[in-house]
């Protein structure tokens, strides 16, 4: 982050942690001492870097907030992997949800989540708490400006104008010349690599 933006980030574990109340006291709090942090998500849903989280915040979300942006990468790993009476909140989605009530949460993920619905609505409540909540996780009718669509086939469907394209697949006809041949070079070289050494390839003459 430094050499790309240059902005410096403090890493926030256990040993940081410790180091800082050395240099700072005892009731240092890594939250309220540098600007920017980068913090894992498995170490802050423990109970003792949770409690040192609340300790900062306020009872209920005001203005200005708390922080200014939250950024959650791999965010579909903090959605309740269930669905029905067996979506539990995991401890990654309980602490991503106490802090994304303070900040502007931008949500990074580039894997699609399990399907579920109670997934999805999980992770559009870190967007907005009051918009999508509750099992059906679809915005109200009455709240314009929200929308949702679960592919491209389904984006370009809306309008004429639609930032996604319209995919034209066609196949490519392989026109080397030695193109059987390669193929089967490549299904022996894999059949090869599950024989013991010096075992004879098919076809292929013993050595001396």
């Amino acid at each position: 982050m430094r050499d790309k933006f240059g902005l410096d980030f403090r890493i926030v574990n256990a040993e940081m942690l410790r180091d800082l109340r050395r240099s700072r006291g005892l009731y240092a709090n890594p939250w309220t001492h540098y600007p920017r942090l980068i913090v894992s998500i498995d170490w802050l849903k423990r109970e003792r870097p949770m409690r040192l989280l609340r300790e900062v915040l306020p009872v209920a979300p005001k203005y200005p907030r708390a922080f200014d942006m939250l950024v959650v990468d791999e965010v579909h790993t903090c959605a309740p992997s269930g669905h029905g009476k067996y979506a539990v909140d995991s401890l990654r989605t309980q602490a991503i949800r106490t802090l994304a009530r303070t900040a502007s949460t931008p949500v990074l993920s580039a894997t699609p989540h399990n399907g579920y619905l109670e997934s999805f609505t999980a992770l559009l409540e870190l967007l907005d708490d009051q918009r999508f909540a509750g099992e059906s996780g679809r915005p109200r009718p009455s709240w314009p400006g929200s929308w949702c669509g679960g592919s491209s086939g389904i984006c370009t469907q809306v309008g004429r104008h639609t930032p996604v394209p319209r995919r034209n697949t066609q196949y490519l006809e392989c026109t080397t010349p030695r193109g059987p041949d390669a193929h089967q070079m490549l299904a022996e070289y894999a059949a090869s690599r599950g024989r013991p050494p010096g075992a004879m390839r098919a076809g292929q003459p013993p050595t001396s």
